[in-house]
Protein backbone atom coordinates (compact mmCIF):
# COMPACT_ATOMS: atom_id res chain seq x y z
CA UNK A 1 0.00 0.00 0.00
CA UNK A 2 2.90 2.68 1.03
CA UNK A 3 4.42 1.92 -2.57
CA UNK A 4 1.15 2.31 -4.29
CA UNK A 5 0.80 6.15 -2.98
CA UNK A 6 4.32 6.68 -3.48
CA UNK A 7 3.32 6.20 -6.78
CA UNK A 8 -0.09 7.63 -6.63
CA UNK A 9 1.64 10.68 -5.17
CA UNK A 10 4.27 11.31 -7.60
CA UNK A 11 2.08 11.01 -10.71
CA UNK A 12 -0.25 13.37 -9.12
CA UNK A 13 3.14 15.97 -8.92
CA UNK A 14 3.81 15.16 -12.28
CA UNK A 15 0.16 16.33 -13.52
CA UNK A 16 0.27 19.35 -11.21
CA UNK A 17 3.63 20.83 -12.60
CA UNK A 18 1.96 19.93 -16.30
CA UNK A 19 -0.77 21.64 -15.71
CA UNK A 20 1.41 24.71 -14.32
CA UNK A 21 3.07 24.62 -18.23
CA UNK A 22 1.51 27.01 -20.35
CA UNK A 23 2.52 25.81 -23.74
CA UNK A 24 1.27 28.88 -25.36
CA UNK A 25 4.07 30.91 -23.31
CA UNK A 26 6.24 28.58 -24.57
CA UNK A 27 5.66 28.61 -27.62
CA UNK A 28 5.80 32.84 -27.26
CA UNK A 29 9.58 32.43 -25.52
CA UNK A 30 10.39 30.30 -28.64
CA UNK A 31 9.54 32.58 -31.36
CA UNK A 32 11.04 35.52 -28.98
CA UNK A 33 14.81 33.06 -28.86
CA UNK A 34 14.29 33.20 -32.83
CA UNK A 35 13.66 36.92 -33.69
CA UNK A 36 16.42 37.90 -31.02
CA UNK A 37 18.59 35.49 -32.92
CA UNK A 38 17.71 36.19 -36.56
CA UNK A 39 17.57 39.78 -35.85
CA UNK A 40 21.90 39.40 -34.20
CA UNK A 41 22.56 37.63 -37.33
CA UNK A 42 21.30 40.70 -39.51
CA UNK A 43 22.95 43.37 -36.78
CA UNK A 44 26.06 41.62 -37.72
CA UNK A 45 26.15 41.72 -41.14
CA UNK A 46 25.11 45.02 -41.19
CA UNK A 47 27.84 45.83 -38.95
CA UNK A 48 30.55 43.61 -40.76
CA UNK A 49 29.38 45.53 -44.05
CA UNK A 50 29.38 49.08 -42.40
CA UNK A 51 32.79 48.62 -40.62
CA UNK A 52 34.38 47.26 -43.82
CA UNK A 53 33.05 50.35 -46.17
CA UNK A 54 34.53 52.67 -43.27
CA UNK A 55 37.65 50.65 -43.69
CA UNK A 56 37.74 50.41 -47.04
CA UNK A 57 41.40 48.63 -48.44
CA UNK A 58 40.96 50.26 -52.06
CA UNK A 59 41.23 54.09 -50.33
CA UNK A 60 44.99 52.96 -49.11
CA UNK A 61 46.65 50.76 -51.15
CA UNK A 62 49.13 53.08 -52.60
CA UNK A 63 50.81 53.27 -49.25
CA UNK A 64 51.48 49.71 -48.51
CA UNK A 65 51.77 50.71 -44.42
CA UNK A 66 48.60 52.57 -44.27
CA UNK A 67 47.19 49.62 -45.78
CA UNK A 68 48.28 47.85 -42.99
CA UNK A 69 46.73 50.11 -40.12
CA UNK A 70 43.46 49.61 -41.85
CA UNK A 71 43.38 45.77 -41.59
CA UNK A 72 44.47 46.18 -38.06
CA UNK A 73 41.65 48.78 -37.41
CA UNK A 74 39.28 46.56 -39.43
CA UNK A 75 39.61 43.39 -37.94
CA UNK A 76 40.18 45.23 -34.44
CA UNK A 77 37.07 46.84 -34.47
CA UNK A 78 34.86 44.20 -35.66
CA UNK A 79 35.92 41.80 -33.13
CA UNK A 80 34.81 44.92 -30.13
CA UNK A 81 31.65 45.33 -31.93
CA UNK A 82 30.95 41.51 -32.43
CA UNK A 83 31.73 41.22 -28.66
CA UNK A 84 28.92 43.94 -27.92
CA UNK A 85 26.20 42.60 -29.82
CA UNK A 86 26.21 39.15 -28.86
CA UNK A 87 26.57 40.97 -25.39
CA UNK A 88 23.26 42.62 -25.98
CA UNK A 89 21.35 39.71 -27.40
CA UNK A 90 22.35 37.27 -24.80
CA UNK A 91 21.18 39.69 -22.18
CA UNK A 92 17.93 40.36 -23.64
CA UNK A 93 17.49 36.77 -24.37
CA UNK A 94 18.16 36.30 -20.44
CA UNK A 95 15.94 38.76 -19.97
CA UNK A 96 12.96 36.62 -21.34
CA UNK A 97 13.42 34.29 -18.66
CA UNK A 98 14.41 36.14 -15.54
CA UNK A 99 15.64 39.97 -14.16
CA UNK A 100 18.64 40.74 -16.02
CA UNK A 101 18.50 43.89 -13.17
CA UNK A 102 18.86 41.52 -10.15
CA UNK A 103 21.72 39.55 -12.20
CA UNK A 104 23.46 43.67 -12.60
CA UNK A 105 22.71 44.42 -8.96
CA UNK A 106 24.34 40.89 -7.80
CA UNK A 107 27.36 41.86 -10.25
CA UNK A 108 27.45 45.05 -8.67
CA UNK A 109 27.89 43.40 -5.57
CA UNK A 110 30.65 40.52 -7.28
CA UNK A 111 32.49 43.23 -8.99
CA UNK A 112 35.83 43.22 -6.93
CA UNK A 113 35.83 39.80 -6.56
CA UNK A 114 35.38 39.11 -9.92
CA UNK A 115 38.09 41.87 -11.32
CA UNK A 116 40.19 40.17 -8.86
CA UNK A 117 39.88 37.06 -9.90
CA UNK A 118 40.03 38.29 -13.81
CA UNK A 119 43.11 40.44 -13.46
CA UNK A 120 45.02 38.91 -16.01
CA UNK A 121 41.88 39.54 -18.47
CA UNK A 122 41.47 42.59 -18.17
CA UNK A 123 45.32 43.46 -18.83
CA UNK A 124 45.00 42.18 -21.92
CA UNK A 125 42.35 44.07 -22.93
CA UNK A 126 43.61 47.01 -21.97
CA UNK A 127 46.57 46.10 -23.24
CA UNK A 128 45.28 45.53 -26.86
CA UNK A 129 43.36 48.83 -26.85
CA UNK A 130 46.45 50.55 -26.31
CA UNK A 131 48.39 48.47 -28.45
CA UNK A 132 46.00 49.09 -31.50
CA UNK A 133 45.56 53.06 -30.62
CA UNK A 134 49.49 54.11 -30.01
CA UNK A 135 50.23 52.16 -32.87
CA UNK A 136 53.23 50.20 -31.70
CA UNK A 137 52.05 47.45 -34.88
CA UNK A 138 50.07 46.26 -37.59
CA UNK A 139 48.80 43.68 -38.81
CA UNK A 140 51.23 42.32 -41.55
CA UNK A 141 54.42 44.27 -39.57
CA UNK A 142 57.74 41.84 -39.00
CA UNK A 143 58.13 42.50 -35.28
CA UNK A 144 60.56 40.38 -32.83
CA UNK A 145 58.77 39.88 -29.25
CA UNK A 146 60.37 37.76 -26.89
CA UNK A 147 62.94 36.87 -28.88
CA UNK A 148 60.48 35.41 -31.43
CA UNK A 149 60.73 36.64 -35.44
CA UNK A 150 57.87 37.07 -37.37
CA UNK A 151 54.74 38.43 -39.39
CA UNK A 152 51.74 39.84 -37.30
CA UNK A 153 48.85 37.86 -38.43
CA UNK A 154 46.57 38.79 -35.86
CA UNK A 155 45.92 41.41 -33.28
CA UNK A 156 42.75 40.48 -30.88
CA UNK A 157 41.36 42.36 -27.61
CA UNK A 158 42.98 39.56 -25.82
CA UNK A 159 45.81 37.79 -27.85
CA UNK A 160 48.25 38.95 -30.46
CA UNK A 161 49.64 35.99 -33.09
CA UNK A 162 52.83 36.08 -34.84
CA UNK A 163 54.06 34.00 -37.93
CA UNK A 164 57.22 32.90 -37.59
CA UNK A 165 59.31 32.68 -41.10
CA UNK A 166 59.61 29.06 -40.34
CA UNK A 167 55.74 28.77 -40.38
CA UNK A 168 54.95 27.99 -36.76
CA UNK A 169 52.06 30.33 -34.94
CA UNK A 170 53.62 32.20 -31.80
CA UNK A 171 50.84 33.45 -29.46
CA UNK A 172 51.37 35.96 -27.01
CA UNK A 173 49.00 37.55 -24.73
CA UNK A 174 48.85 41.35 -24.85
CA UNK A 175 49.23 41.92 -21.32
CA UNK A 176 53.07 40.16 -21.61
CA UNK A 177 54.02 42.26 -24.52
CA UNK A 178 56.72 44.21 -22.72
CA UNK A 179 59.34 45.63 -25.58
CA UNK A 180 58.64 45.45 -29.60
CA UNK A 181 60.98 45.53 -31.78
CA UNK A 182 59.24 46.82 -35.10
CA UNK A 183 60.80 46.40 -38.40
CA UNK A 184 58.69 47.28 -40.93
CA UNK A 185 58.66 51.26 -39.50
CA UNK A 186 60.53 52.44 -42.81
CA UNK A 187 62.96 50.90 -44.52
CA UNK A 188 65.62 48.56 -42.89
CA UNK A 189 69.25 47.84 -44.01
CA UNK A 190 69.61 44.75 -45.99
CA UNK A 191 73.32 43.59 -45.61
CA UNK A 192 75.34 41.15 -48.13
CA UNK A 193 79.20 40.60 -47.33
CA UNK A 194 81.02 38.90 -49.94
CA UNK A 195 84.60 37.34 -49.89
CA UNK A 196 87.35 38.14 -52.30
CA UNK A 197 90.96 36.34 -52.80
CA UNK A 198 93.86 38.63 -51.79
CA UNK A 199 95.45 37.84 -55.04
CA UNK A 200 92.65 39.91 -57.12
CA UNK A 201 92.53 43.11 -58.17
CA UNK A 202 90.45 44.91 -55.82
CA UNK A 203 90.17 48.20 -57.76
CA UNK A 204 88.74 45.83 -60.94
CA UNK A 205 86.57 44.20 -58.17
CA UNK A 206 85.17 47.31 -57.00
CA UNK A 207 84.57 48.39 -60.55
CA UNK A 208 82.61 45.42 -61.39
CA UNK A 209 80.58 46.22 -58.06
CA UNK A 210 79.97 49.58 -59.13
CA UNK A 211 78.46 48.67 -62.28
CA UNK A 212 76.38 45.77 -61.09
CA UNK A 213 74.58 47.70 -58.14
CA UNK A 214 72.45 49.88 -61.01
CA UNK A 215 71.54 47.00 -62.72
CA UNK A 216 70.08 44.86 -59.68
CA UNK A 217 68.18 48.31 -59.25
CA UNK A 218 66.85 48.15 -62.61
CA UNK A 219 66.05 44.28 -63.03
CA UNK A 220 64.30 43.76 -59.38
CA UNK A 221 63.18 47.58 -58.56
CA UNK A 222 60.25 45.90 -56.19
CA UNK A 223 63.39 44.35 -54.12
CA UNK A 224 65.00 48.11 -53.38
CA UNK A 225 63.54 50.97 -51.56
CA UNK A 226 67.24 52.87 -53.07
CA UNK A 227 70.33 52.27 -55.40
CA UNK A 228 72.22 49.06 -53.39
CA UNK A 229 75.39 50.68 -52.24
CA UNK A 230 79.06 48.81 -52.38
CA UNK A 231 80.32 49.51 -48.62
CA UNK A 232 83.82 48.59 -49.18
CA UNK A 233 86.49 46.69 -47.09
CA UNK A 234 84.73 45.68 -43.92
CA UNK A 235 86.94 42.80 -42.87
CA UNK A 236 90.66 40.95 -43.35
CA UNK A 237 90.41 37.21 -42.72
CA UNK A 238 93.03 34.70 -42.91
CA UNK A 239 92.54 33.71 -46.52
CA UNK A 240 90.44 36.46 -48.02
CA UNK A 241 89.07 40.12 -47.56
CA UNK A 242 85.20 40.94 -46.82
CA UNK A 243 83.30 43.55 -48.96
CA UNK A 244 79.75 44.43 -47.95
CA UNK A 245 76.96 45.64 -49.72
CA UNK A 246 74.37 47.34 -48.17
CA UNK A 247 70.47 47.93 -49.58
CA UNK A 248 67.55 49.58 -47.95
CA UNK A 249 64.81 47.50 -48.37
CA UNK A 250 61.89 46.33 -46.74
CA UNK A 251 61.47 43.59 -43.63
CA UNK A 252 59.30 41.46 -45.68
CA UNK A 253 61.05 41.54 -48.67
CA UNK A 254 64.52 41.47 -46.88
CA UNK A 255 65.48 37.80 -47.41
CA UNK A 256 64.90 38.09 -51.13
CA UNK A 257 66.38 41.23 -51.45
CA UNK A 258 69.91 39.82 -50.12
CA UNK A 259 69.63 36.42 -51.64
CA UNK A 260 69.50 38.34 -55.38
CA UNK A 261 72.44 40.47 -54.62
CA UNK A 262 74.65 37.18 -53.40
CA UNK A 263 73.13 35.45 -56.95
CA UNK A 264 73.89 38.49 -59.54
CA UNK A 265 77.43 38.57 -57.79
CA UNK A 266 78.14 35.23 -57.77
CA UNK A 267 77.03 35.06 -61.60
CA UNK A 268 78.86 38.33 -62.37
CA UNK A 269 82.03 37.26 -60.31
CA UNK A 270 82.23 33.87 -62.52
CA UNK A 271 82.03 35.83 -65.88
CA UNK A 272 84.55 38.12 -65.07
CA UNK A 273 87.19 35.32 -64.17
CA UNK A 274 86.85 36.71 -60.36
CA UNK A 275 88.37 33.81 -57.92
CA UNK A 276 86.70 33.20 -55.17
CA UNK A 277 89.14 32.28 -51.81
CA UNK A 278 90.03 28.85 -50.18
CA UNK A 279 91.42 27.72 -47.47
CA UNK A 280 95.18 27.62 -47.31
CA UNK A 281 96.62 24.86 -45.19
CA UNK A 282 100.12 24.38 -44.27
CA UNK A 283 101.14 20.44 -43.31
CA UNK A 284 104.41 19.79 -41.98
CA UNK A 285 105.66 16.27 -42.58
CA UNK A 286 108.49 14.86 -40.57
CA UNK A 287 111.10 13.52 -41.42
CA UNK A 288 112.76 10.01 -40.35
CA UNK A 289 114.18 10.95 -37.14
CA UNK A 290 111.44 13.08 -36.00
CA UNK A 291 111.86 16.66 -36.90
CA UNK A 292 109.79 19.19 -38.98
CA UNK A 293 110.76 18.60 -42.90
CA UNK A 294 109.59 20.61 -45.79
CA UNK A 295 105.99 22.38 -45.95
CA UNK A 296 103.40 22.41 -48.44
CA UNK A 297 100.07 24.06 -48.69
CA UNK A 298 96.88 23.17 -49.75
Amino acid sequence: MGIVAEATGATGFLQQLIGRIDPWLILEKAISLLVIALLTVVVLKIATHIIDRVFDKKKTDVDSSQMRRTVTLNNSTKTFIRSLILLAAVLIALSLFIDVGAIVAVAGVGTLAIGLGAKGLVEDLMAGFVIILENYFDVGDYVTIESQYGMIESIGIRTTTIRKTTGELFIIQNGQIDRVLNHSKGAILGTVRIDVSYDENLVQVFQILDHLMPRLYEERPELFMELPEVFGVSDTKPSSLEISIYAQCTAALKIRCEAYIRKRILETFVEENIAFPYEVITLQEPDKEGNKGNAHGQ
